[in-house]
């Protein structure tokens, strides 16, 4: 890259734009994007003459028993035969059915034909017999079709991956399936097997947004599946090429040895060891018309050989083996009742799971000591609320180091026998809302991870009874706790938290934790140290101020070195606590932490003689987060260090974790395979490793492994994990100078980080670090460096998500202003830039501009798009999103048809880059649908709407965000059309659906809409509803914006016009003066409009973020 002034050699940035023709020439067809992509264009069905003649080869009739030849159509597809069908809703005395039956046939199957005997559809037992067989009329029986045939005229280049994919979002937009959350049994034949293993797997796999679908799925049964691949496979594949016909390549992965087998069982026998599981294998041989008679799939690789597999025979052959002439057939009998008993023992241990749900991350202490007043005052608390009728909340408050966590883990397991639990980690908010969206998980609630709080408040509030208790373990910031509180009068929360304001803001109940009494001291140390009373352990209880926390570490000491009370105290005395100590940890949060100090210390000084790693470990914990650290990512920082690599054997990293755990330093978790340690213990370590100057070399190894892992990571569910990581190391990296090798990797992990915060609505959050590391990267790098660009756009979107455009106009203007100047003609630099300019056209063209500004930003997204265009490989993508920016432009200057123009070619583009299946497409499409209802243009925007709309609950669910806006834009059709009744009844569903998704009724969104329904109310003489409408926007906009700005005056601005269609301008008056006074004559001149509602696509990595981790859709 060149920075500075433009040189002989490098071409001036304005001579790209200026050598770049202007917009209409360039304009890219799909046919030229297709080229960029280098992607062969598909030819359309319609192509074909509907009077052309297909000549059928003909399929060799000894071929035609196990392998029949497809049915040929124009269109090579057989649409009616693929996806989930429902053969029985399982409805029996107007209940809901308790489980369901999934069917999926397998190569050259049929949804129907597979389970009937000799394909006639009148044997076809899942829906004629099985729903009224003893124990299954009360379950639901679907099948599953798709395209496997191994003969066809048009090779599909589908593979089982896709097969897969497409059963799980079949299963997971199914309107049967998503009406209540009971276990799913799959029943498969042949290769379907290994569809319904893959489909699992997928399902179970870390960030999948199948989670909820994969812990309903509780059962298979395999007929005939080639476990372990198909003994036969290769000699059918043989024998195919002989056809006019090519094989599929579902066949070649049913060979023995197949990687995609091993691939397969390898991550199935990982993830199913909940799952009821039966196969059933063939035991005669498959005759192909006298040519030869073999047996298909064999034994040895139909049965798994899992535990707890049961297995069993069936006289017929791999077709045979799922047909039956008759409902009294043996083999017929042998099916249907293991299904029921399969059933049957799913039920059971669902229902057992359902009954209690037990999630306490820590093992119970046996030693436990003390705060009985502490817990006895909670039972009292939560028995009252019992007897009332409220859902108490109860906060334990006081500082580090009392055993708030230990109350908390004592209160709980007292209390498992009767209540489920639900641990809830509180230290941020971004931290609260993945712990939602793990409990949504394991409640097997399907929603999305935007609105996983909202989904669990309300099944707490609605389904789960009242024998709960929520615990949110170190909420110190009470500020975000109202947004995460169960709703309701059922169950019961407790809190601990250093705030003792708990009590006048959100507590039922507050009670303050101190230190232990002098006599639960000396018990708590008699017990840990297996000690007898002696005046020395007075003397040691008076010198550690009776805090448990060191308490606990000197107990542990004394246990694991065998020395006396008397030792100890000479030890403890020894130490040079304050020295060391200095106001970070001193402060008043670490009251008493002389005392842990003293204690750590003392076991840091035995661990550096005896156990050298055990103390790299805890230094190298300490600038993670420690809740829930993994061994995996601490050991990777180890094994970054060539002198440690003979610390990092298995031995050894086992005696250096019992060291520690021995010496109460970290507590391992139930799963053993992460660590939990004290905030304080961290800080005083982390106070240890600045005083000694090695603090920079720690925090470096833990970033540069961090990073790594960060860079590796595939998936949101790997990210979420990282996040709180990324999130510790970013507020301790931010102010410290490191080594520059790792600097840009680094910056590109918070980067990340910083992304996914937004996407998830932390706009504050994003705001504060992007400033510091856009600050950081202008004084290290320079203005111009790609990553300062980045953050820079990062601060400027932030800023205009928080409604403060001024901040936002300043923060992007460093990047555009003197571009000309800078520049080089590198395309990465280039692509920058282009975004960046985009993003500030997005910001001027925002609503309420002056004309001057609309202007910029038009010339804005048009100077985007001409660099866009001007790239050596333009980016379809990058293209599209210039087209739509510019439209929105055009859209507010009133450009109405230039902007249907750009928003076609931008949905053109969308649809061609990134597929139709995607947030990206479908929100192009939503606002093409707006662009045209404000051209006039009803009809097209209608239908564009309408399109949306099925997308969005197909692919991406029922409650999904984009849902309300396309509504919102739906109601507004109606609105033009004149249909004022249909408007208003379409903004209400708008408003109840995004007080669902949002569980917020000041959600700016909810304003905006109830603005609207003033306006519609309004237009229908409803007065007195309009009124309350727009009171409910007001309320909700000056939560947001504040009282006096624009947005909030806007419906100020139509409250007063009601006033005046009263007549009762005594109200209206006083309203309109304040208004002209605020924002002058022109704002109550504009005319008054519905509020738009779109989904502007932002940028690319947007788009990759969704797409990479689709559970953010």
């Amino acid at each position: 890259m060149i920075f500075g002034r433009h040189s002989s050699g490098t071409t001036r940035f304005s001579d790209r734009l200026k050598s770049s023709p202007s917009t209409p020439e360039l304009s890219i067809s799909v046919s030229s994007l297709d080229d960029l992509k280098r992607i062969p264009s598909t030819p359309e069905t319609s192509y074909t003459p509907q009077s052309a003649t297909v000549k059928t080869p003909k399929t060799p009739k000894w071929f035609q028993r196990s392998f029949p030849s497809p049915q040929v159509t124009n269109d090579h597809q057989k649409g009616d035969d693929y996806g989930i069908k429902l053969l029985a809703d399982g409805w029996t005395d107007g209940k809901p059915p308790v489980g369901t039956l999934v069917f999926i046939h397998g190569l050259s199957g049929h949804f129907t034909k597979t389970w009937s005997h000799d394909r006639d559809t009148q044997f076809f037992w899942p829906k004629i017999w099985l729903p009224t067989a003893d124990g299954l009329t009360n379950v639901r029986v679907m099948s599953f079709g798709y395209d496997a045939a191994i003969l066809r005229l048009v090779p599909s280049i589908a593979c089982l991956k896709d097969f897969a994919r497409t059963f799980l979002m079949s299963l997971l937009v199914s309107p049967h399936l998503n009406t209540d959350l009971s276990p799913i049994i799959l029943v498969s034949h042949s290769m379907g097997g290994l569809l319904a293993k893959e489909a699992f797997n997928m399902a179970s796999s870390k960030g999948s947004e199948h989670k909820a679908l994969a812990s309903r799925i509780a059962g298979m049964v395999f007929f005939a599946t080639p476990h372990r691949g198909a003994s036969n496979a290769s000699f059918v594949k043989n024998i195919l090429r002989m056809t006019p016909w090519s094989p599929e390549p579902t066949l070649s992965d049913l060979e023995p040895d197949s990687a995609l087998i091993e691939d397969i069982n390898e991550r199935f026998r990982n993830n199913s060891e909940h799952l009821e599981l039966v196969s059933f294998y063939e035991t005669h041989p498959t005759s192909i018309r006298g040519l030869f008679s073999k047996i298909i799939v064999s034994k040895e690789s139909a049965i798994m050989g899992l535990p707890g597999e049961h297995r069993a025979a069936i006289a017929a052959d791999h077709c045979g083996i799922c047909w039956f002439r008759s409902q009294y057939e043996a083999n017929y009998l042998l099916v249907s009742r293991t299904l029921c008993f399969m059933m049957k023992r799913v039920m059971s241990r669902y229902k057992a799971t359902t009954q209690k749900l037990i999630s306490i991350p820590f093992p119970r202490n046996q030693d436990f000591v003390g705060h009985k007043a502490a817990l006895d005052l909670a039972e009292a608390e939560f028995e009252k609320g019992k007897i009332i009728g409220y859902a108490p909340i109860v906060a334990f408050h006081g500082i580090p180091g009392v055993g708030k966590t230990q109350l908390l883990i004592e209160f709980a397991y007292r209390h498992t026998d009767k209540w489920s639990i639900f641990w809830v980690r509180a230290d941020s908010h971004e931290i609260l809302v993945q712990e939602f969206q793990k409990i949504a998980e394991n409640l097997k609630i399907v929603t999305s991870p935007h609105n996983a709080v909202s989904a669990v408040r309300q099944w707490l509030q609605k389904e789960a009874g009242a024998d709960w208790v929520m615990i949110f373990d170190n909420a110190d910031d009470i500020s975000i706790l109202a947004d995460f509180l169960p709703l309701g009068t059922t169950g019961g929360t407790i809190i601990s938290s250093r705030d003792p304001r708990l009590g006048d803001s959100i507590a039922s109940k507050a009670i303050s934790v101190g230190v232990l009494s002098r006599n639960e001291s000396i018990q708590l140390l008699q017990r840990r140290a297996h000690l007898t009373e002696t005046d020395d352990i007075e003397t040691l209880v008076d010198l550690l101020g009776e805090l448990p926390l060191a308490l606990e570490q000197a107990a542990a000491y004394m246990r694991e070195r065998h020395i006396s009370v008397a030792q100890f105290i000479k030890l403890f005395r020894s130490c040079p606590k304050s020295r060391v100590l200095s106001r970070k940890v001193t402060a008043t949060r670490y009251t008493n932490s002389e005392s842990v100090f003293a204690t750590i210390s003392i076991a840091l000084e035995e661990l550096k003689a005896n156990n050298r790693l055990a103390v790299e470990l805890l230094m190298l914990a300490s600038f993670f987060d420690g809740q829930d650290l993994t061994l995996d990512l601490l050991t990777g920082c180890l094994n970054s260090e060539a002198s440690l690599s003979s610390g990092s054997e298995a031995l050894d990293l086992l005696d250096a974790l019992e060291g520690l755990e021995s010496s109460a330093l970290v507590i391992r978790k139930p799963r053993k395979s992460s660590i939990w340690i004290h905030v304080l213990v961290q800080a005083i370590v982390l106070e240890q490793l600045e005083s000694s100057g090695q603090y920079n070399n720690y925090l470096d190894r833990a970033l540069s492994h961090l990073s790594l892992k960060f860079a590796e990571a595939k998936d949101s569910g790997t990210w979420q994990d990282l996040q709180p990581h990324v999130l510790k190391l970013l507020s301790l990296y931010e102010g410290q100078t490191l080594a520059q090798p790792y600097t840009g990797a680094i910056y590109d992990m918070f980067y990340t980080s910083l992304l996914h915060l937004r996407f998830m609505g932390e706009h504050e959050v994003t705001l504060a670090h992007a400033r510091v590391l856009a600050k950081l990267l202008v004084k290290d790098a320079g203005s111009h460096d790609l990553r300062t660009i980045r953050y820079l756009r990062l601060v400027g979107v932030s800023y205009f998500a928080l409604a403060n455009s001024l901040e936002a106009e300043k923060a992007l203007k460093q990047v555009v202003d003197d571009v000309d100047d800078w520049v080089s003609s590198d395309d990465q630099t280039i692509l920058e830039v282009s975004r960046t300019e985009r993003v500030l056209a997005i910001v001027y063209a925002r609503d309420g501009q002056p004309a001057k500004k609309l202007v910029q930003a038009k010339v804005m997204a048009q100077k985007a798009l001409d660099l866009d265009l001007s790239l050596e490989n333009p980016n379809p993508l990058e293209i599209a999103l210039a087209r739509e920016a510019l439209g929105h432009a055009c859209r507010e200057l009133g450009q109405r048809d230039e902007a249907v123009e750009q928003m076609e070619l931008a949905v053109r583009g969308y649809k061609l880059s990134v597929g139709t299946n995607t947030i990206t497409h479908v929100k192009g499409l939503h606002n093409l649908g707006a662009h045209r209802r404000l051209a006039g243009q009803l009809d097209a925007a209608e239908e564009d709407l309408q399109k949306a709309l099925v997308m969005v609950d197909q692919v991406f669910g029922f409650l999904h965000f984009t849902k309300p806006k396309i509504l919102s834009s739906l109601a507004a059709v109606q609105y033009d059309r004149g249909n004022l009744a249909a408007a208003a009844a379409g903004f209400e569903k708008v408003l109840t659906l995004q007080r669902t998704i949002f569980d917020d009724p000041l959600h700016p969104q909810s304003a905006k809409t109830l603005l609207n329904l003033g306006i519609v109310y309004r237009a229908l003489a409803d007065y007195d509803r309009a009124l309350a409408k727009l009171q409910g926007s007001i309320t909700a906009r000056e939560a947001k914006f504040g009282v006096g700005h624009k947005r909030t005056d806007e419906a100020v601005k139509v409250m007063a016009l009601v006033y005046q269609d009263m007549e009762r301008n005594q109200e209206a008056e006083p309203l309109i003066a304040k208004l002209k006074e605020r924002h002058g004559a022109d704002f109550l001149d504009r005319e008054v409009v519905l509020c738009p509602n779109l989904s502007l696509n932002w940028s690319a990595e947007e788009h990759m973020l969704y797409s990479t981790n689709s559970d953010y859709s």
